[in-house]
């Protein structure tokens, strides 16, 4: 059924088709169908950022990385890209500097943007900064980000910072409500457990 969309010339009906495999996270489809249509429509920035953000999500960051490198040189304003690599950098623990720099950078372009205040307190989480990244993920969560992923890079700081009870109930909220790294989450849990 979606076949004449992602095959289609009109970009917006491949973004729509891109947008469906995304949402049920077909990650290899999203990353082939993006390549497929940016060959057909080149230079199209968002098959590009598709595309990127597929390799990465399957774990392919070598290939995914010089995609945004390449989007944030056409264009250094590019919060969205910059954000991504950013989060991508920081949840690596690498370039850390750089990352800081690249989320400040989409902070500043849209400062009431909850996915890049969550960034932006993960990679001070990352710089050892407890304060900075309560602070900033506590105003993500106030702007509405209650995903999983936010809610343990919360509980992690949380607990980094010894509010035990606190974190343990963000980290349980987070596994329910399905993040990043779940296993990394129940790792966390586990070790507050036999603390407890």
């Amino acid at each position: 059924m979606l076949r004449p969309l992602l095959d289609s010339d009109d970009r917006r009906s491949v973004l729509t088709g891109l947008a469906v495999l995304q949402r049920v996270e077909r990650w290899e489809a999203v990353a082939a169908e993006a390549q497929r249509a940016g060959d057909r429509l080149p230079g199209d920035r968002d098959l590009v950022f598709t595309r990127a953000g597929a390799l990465e999500r399957l774990g392919r960051f070598d290939e995914a990385e010089p995609l945004f490198l390449e989007l944030l040189v056409l264009d250094p304003g590019d919060a969205a890209s910059a954000n991504y690599l950013g989060y991508a950098w920081a949840d690596r623990d690498t370039r850390l500097s750089e990352a800081f720099d690249l989320i400040s950078m989409a902070v500043t372009a849209e400062p009431e943007n909850a996915a890049y205040l969550d960034s932006l307190g993960w990679v001070y989480y990352r710089l050892g900064d407890l304060g900075q990244a309560e602070h900033w993920l506590r105003r993500a969560v106030e702007l509405g980000a209650t995903d999983g992923t936010v809610l343990s890079h919360l509980g992690e700081v949380l607990l980094r910072k010894g509010a035990i009870d606190e974190a343990r109930t963000l980290l349980r909220q987070a596994l329910d409500g399905g993040c990043e790294h779940p296993e990394h989450v129940r790792e966390l849990l586990d070790g507050v457990d036999r603390v407890r």
